[in-house]
């Protein structure tokens, strides 16, 4: 069983291999591939914040910005892609004061981040199309093959074939 979690990186190895051959290992790719977009597209509605929280977002970024250290061309200065404050303490005493007015909204977006974070370690319900060992192209590499296990059947060759290609990508 797959949890939750691993979708999100499964979603990636598949997108990995696009363009390795084989017609039943397409198919098993193609088909899982279907699976998984399904499965995101409802990780994405659940975490999707509230209007009320985008709004408490929107002024939180626009503060940053205005109380922002400005460059020579009065630009805001930013560094680590965040927006560096000309006054720390006056922001963080801006920034609780417009938390205060959000509080609910920003508390539930908080719960809602936890609950997601929970769910993720949580096996997850989805059934896969396992694809047969011997179907798996031999031009895959040790990487594509390791994002690939949870949908590959008889893993005990999976083991023994990606230790040869970790030994071999090493050379």
């Amino acid at each position: 069983m797959i949890k939750n979690k691993q979708i999100l990186s499964l979603s990636q190895s598949l997108k990995n291999v696009v363009n390795l051959s084989g017609i039943r290992f397409c198919y098993g790719i193609a088909r899982n591939s279907v699976i998984i977009d399904r499965e995101i597209e409802v990780f994405q509605t659940t975490t999707k914040a509230s209007k009320e929280f985008q709004e408490y977002d929107t002024k939180r970024i626009e503060l940053a910005k205005e109380m922002a250290k400005k460059d020579e061309k009065g630009n805001p200065v930013i560094k680590d892609n965040a927006y560096v404050p000309e006054n720390q303490k006056a922001f963080d005493k801006k920034i609780e004061e417009l938390k205060g007015e959000y509080k609910e909204a920003v508390e539930a977006r908080e719960k809602q981040i936890d609950d997601f974070n929970e769910f993720l370690e949580k096996e997850s319900g989805v059934k896969l199309y396992m694809i047969n060992f011997e179907d798996v192209p031999k031009e895959i590499n040790a990487g594509q093959l390791m994002g690939l296990m949870p949908i590959i059947q008889d893993t005990d060759k999976v083991e023994k074939v990606k230790t040869k290609l970790e030994k071999k990508e090493t050379k």
